[in-house]
């Protein structure tokens, strides 16, 4: 922490509207504990920032920019940032190091009213921890919505905004029969031959009255919906049938993707990305930057030899190495960045203390809830009873119950959500810990998806390849050295349900 003998210190809360209505995170209790936290540590407080409904995935927000910019405008003013918890600030790992080292060059530090701040080796491994874990939480929401839309895909659910031709009602894409004619014209007039873009610009301007951008015109000849079938492929990597009416017909978009130049959706899905090169796109030439590719040659007597290499054209060095020998020094890196026992048994002490806390903290929030739910009640029967014996009106009455049944239906949502973990922490910590004390037999062991997930969750910006072995690319979300500690391999440990990332 800082040397100054003043103190000063800057409140920051935060609460998006789920997390209010899930976990009653509420500003006023975030200011209230962070105020008192203030007090213990000496501090005074010179300004309150509060971020109203904004979600913490990135830094883009109004209250964190106008911090910041107090922070940068009152450094020598200004010693501490206070904060609830550590996820109000930042519930992304790179955010979360970009805003602690520019915090860091004004000479602030972040406190936390609720969690560790020792400033030693463990205080700081734990923090980075906890960070981790907020960032899954994040990442497995945006999981289950990507899960969710993918299944809807599947199953040939239109997920966007309707295309010209068609309505989107109730969630069901429906043709539009007022410009559908017009959308079908143009595949015909695109698959005669006899015009060009200007052309059916013009044409359809004359005759329908309305006007296409030559760029539009042109993405809408591609746009697979118009014979009733959909390609995603962040979400899925096949072309989908969709539960709507095509516009015009397979043999009508086959022949007008022949005039363009050729079906693109097969040249897509026909991507290379195969197990048997896992570091393509990940490892990067030194010279250059750019990701390394992948391929086979043929020697004598047409023997097949791999190798990764750099296809920049404009890259003097063209870097070339045999498929084994990179993967051999990338295992070998591995097991040299896997933290050691010592540092494993810090790690799980103090993150089951805070497991520890945490249940001990959502127990009390349920009681807490469940007393004031009975309260109410007790309120409602009482007001019920005043009516009755004509003490009070019906204007009243009826204000004061549709007060008291909107708090209780507050308090019955957050109650419905907040529940203490039922998952076996334990068993997930073990095994998470387990594993990054093999970190190279984990990424051997396990299928592509798993290989890349696990190679961009501890080196999200790649690696730089080297003759004598790798350097990290920029933004590293910990520093390389034997026996560092990787915080964001913790995303493995899910909450609730638990599933091994291989095979046992």
């Amino acid at each position: 922490m800082n040397n100054k003998t003043i103190k000063n210190a800057v409140i920051y809360t935060r609460v998006s509207s789920v997390e209010q209505a899930e976990c009653g995170f509420s500003l006023a209790r975030q200011e209230e504990e962070c105020k008192e936290f203030a007090l213990k540590q000496g501090c005074s407080v010179s300004k309150i920032f509060v971020e109203k409904g904004e979600s913490a995935k990135t830094v883009d927000r109004t209250e964190l920019k106008n911090m910041l910019e107090y922070c940068a405008q009152n450094k020598k003013n200004i010693d501490y940032i206070i904060v609830w918890k550590l996820d109000r600030l930042s519930r992304n790992m790179n955010d979360h190091y970009a805003l602690s080292a520019f915090l860091g060059k004004l000479d602030i530090d972040i406190l936390s009213a609720t969690e560790n701040n020792q400033n030693d080796a463990v205080g700081k491994l734990t923090r980075n921890m906890l960070q981790a874990f907020s960032q899954f939480e994040n990442d497995q929401k945006s999981e289950r919505v990507i899960a969710g839309m993918k299944q809807a895909l599947i199953e040939g659910k239109w997920l966007w905004r309707a295309p010209l031709g068609y309505k989107l009602i109730d969630g069901e894409l429906l043709i539009d029969e007022e410009k559908a004619p017009m959308v079908r014209k143009i595949f015909e007039l695109y698959a005669s031959g006899l015009y060009k873009h200007s052309c059916i610009n013009k044409y359809i301007k004359k005759h329908y009255n309305y006007e296409i951008p030559t760029v539009s015109l042109y993405s809408m000849l591609k746009n697979l919906v118009y014979c009733g079938k959909m390609y995603c492929p962040s979400l899925h990597k096949e072309v989908v049938k969709g539960k709507f009416e095509a516009i015009v017909s397979d043999e009508l978009f086959a022949k007008v993707q022949s005039m363009l130049g050729g079906n693109r959706f097969q040249a897509l899905t026909n991507r290379i990305n195969s197990a048997e090169f896992p570091l393509r796109q990940f490892v990067l030439c030194p010279f250059c930057g750019t990701p390394l590719t992948a391929s086979k040659s043929t020697g004598s007597k047409n023997k097949k030899y791999a190798y990764y290499h750099c296809y920049n054209s404009s890259c003097k060095t063209k870097v070339r190495i045999p498929k084994n020998t990179l993967e051999k020094m990338f295992i070998e890196f591995l097991s040299t960045v896997k933290p050691n026992k010592e540092c494993i048994e810090t790690v799980k002490k103090s993150l089951k203390e805070q497991y520890s806390s945490m249940s001990k903290e959502f127990n009390k929030n349920h009681n807490d809830l469940s007393k004031k739910l009975t309260e109410l009640k007790s309120t409602k029967d009482k007001l019920v009873d005043l009516y009755i014996q004509g003490k009070i009106d019906d204007t009243i009455y009826q204000s004061k119950l549709d007060s008291i049944k909107k708090e209780e239906n507050e308090i019955s949502i957050t109650l419905n959500e907040l529940k203490t973990p039922k998952a076996n922490f334990n068993s997930c910590l073990d095994y998470v810990l387990n594993s990054l004390e093999n970190l190279e037999n984990l990424w051997l062991d396990n299928d592509l998806e798993t290989k890349q997930k696990l190679q961009k969750l501890i080196f999200p910006s790649g690696l730089i390849y080297e003759e004598t072995g790798f350097r990290t690319g920029s933004n590293p979300w910990f520093d390389i050295k034997k026996g560092a500690l990787m915080a964001p391999i913790f995303y493995m440990v899910p909450p609730r349900e638990f599933e091994s990332l291989s095979t046992p």
